[in-house]
């Protein structure tokens, strides 16, 4: 079944805008924690750059499937 405008993708469907600027403020605040140790500071944006990742790669799935061959 395809989602509709009103119907969201279960990929999407748990997605919230709250949580996600809720999210970016705790990883602001513990960058903004750690700004003076260079070595803290490269781990946690490597963490937060591997958690943003899979979840773009989460989200960003094909609602449509290919067309067949």
């Amino acid at each position: 079944m395809m989602p509709t405008q009103n119907s969201p993708s279960p990929s999407t469907s748990c997605f919230s805008i709250a949580t996600a600027r809720e999210t970016a403020w705790i990883n602001a605040t513990l960058l903004w924690d750690v700004r003076k140790n260079p070595v803290k500071y490269t781990l946690q944006l490597s963490a937060i750059t591997a958690s943003v990742n899979a979840t773009s790669n989460l989200i960003l799935v094909p609602v449509v499937p290919p067309p067949a061959a």
